[in-house]
């Protein structure tokens, strides 16, 4: 619901060539817009309108914010690519339910199929994003060339 937050139109390298503020803000820990992303999340959840984890405890509170970091930061592809070796051997081995890694590599497999799923959909979806895509990169390409 929020891996894509506040999107700028742009991708992580463009934030690092142009120095942009939130590359200034991220750079250090990678993943530029995507840590933006949680940083928007975070900042909704702490708003008592919107914050639906009020109820949580410290402890439940703690771990539910992981598992968003977690799940944001693998719908950047670079961390995606990084974690395929590791989600091949757990293909190839055998999901063990009990063992964390593989349920962390589990939902950074689905969130990333979902990411990716509009080329799965219908013919006009398919069409529709990818026109949608391709002006975000035109778009970043003419800010490149400026």
């Amino acid at each position: 619901m929020c891996h894509d937050i506040d999107h700028r139109g742009t991708n992580n390298q463009f934030q690092l060539e142009t120095n942009s503020t939130l590359a200034q803000r991220y750079r250090e820990q990678g993943s530029i817009l995507e840590r933006h992303h949680i940083a928007i999340t975070f900042s909704i959840l702490e708003n008592s309108d919107t914050n639906f984890l009020s109820h949580f405890d410290g402890n439940k509170l703690n771990h539910f914010k992981n598992l968003i970091r977690q799940i944001i930061l693998a719908t950047d592809l670079a961390v995606h690519f990084t974690l395929v070796p590791e989600e091949k051997q757990m293909a190839e081995e055998g999901f063990d339910k009990f063992n964390r890694r593989h349920q962390e590599l589990l939902r950074s497999v689905i969130i990333s199929c979902a990411d990716l799923s509009d080329q799965s959909k219908d013919w006009a979806t398919v069409r529709a994003v990818a026109k949608l895509v391709y002006t975000e990169f035109f778009t970043q390409g003419d800010q490149e060339k400026r």
